[in-house]
């Protein structure tokens, strides 16, 4: 049956926190990868217990849609909850089912989170969250919405910037961190003609971006950076 309901495309900060409130832990970890790296669910998916540093703070996929990877940072409120689920949920899974994966996210089984199980997870989270909060515009989820979400906080923290005559990460930077070839790619965003709202969580973050394009690393998640006002 097709559903003829509006999908949601973007997140507001309210609509973050209510629908995150609905999700069991290790896909709300998921969830909130997504808004905050922008990766594709695959990419998520695919993060490997040596692919992520909660002490510095950076996740790097082992899978991406055009084969191009690169390392990103998470907030520590991310940090915290991938944590808890690390220690508290993963550890006991292993224990239970005496598995040895390497992947990070793992259900009950100790077996890697299919995007299945992750989409069934994020539509009931939606329609309980739109339930308890029928003030929020939340509607038919997609698993694209928290890349989309990334892509219009960062871009308008990035325009925000130039608007001040502040110096920023350049259009380049931007379309590696989106994994794309061009800003043409904006137009199926539509981040242009909609006003995002940005809550201070998403804000904070995503001004941190420039001191991390400033960073030197032997694996710096910017390479070759230009900065433009």
């Amino acid at each position: 049956m097709i559903c003829d309901r509006p999908i949601t495309k973007w997140y507001s900060g309210a609509e973050i926190e209510a629908i995150a409130a609905e999700l069991p832990l290790v896909h709300r970890c998921i969830f909130l990868d997504t808004i905050f790296t922008g990766h594709r669910i695959d990419s998520a998916l695919s993060l490997t217990l040596d692919t992520v540093s909660l002490k510095r703070h950076e996740v790097y996929p082992t899978r991406s849609k055009t084969g191009k990877t690169h390392i990103s940072a998470i907030p520590t409120h991310l940090v915290n909850l991938m944590q808890t689920y690390l220690y508290e949920e993963r550890r006991k899974i292993l224990e239970s089912t005496g598995s040895i994966s390497l992947y990070f996210f793992l259900n009950s089984k100790g077996e890697p989170v299919k995007y299945s199980a992750y989409y069934i997870a994020l539509k009931r989270a939606g329609e309980r969250a739109a339930a308890k909060n029928p003030h929020l515009s939340i509607e038919n989820l997609h698993t694209h919405a928290g890349r989309s979400t990334f892509a219009a906080v960062l871009r308008s923290f990035q325009l925000d910037q130039r608007r001040q005559g502040k110096v920023t990460f350049s259009d380049a930077d931007f379309c590696a961190l989106m994994d794309w070839k061009s800003l043409s790619s904006l137009e199926n965003y539509d981040i242009t003609t909609r006003a995002q709202e940005v809550s201070p969580l998403l804000k904070d973050f995503y001004a941190q971006y420039l001191p991390i394009a400033d960073a030197t690393s032997s694996r710096p998640i910017l390479t070759n950076v230009t900065k433009e006002v």
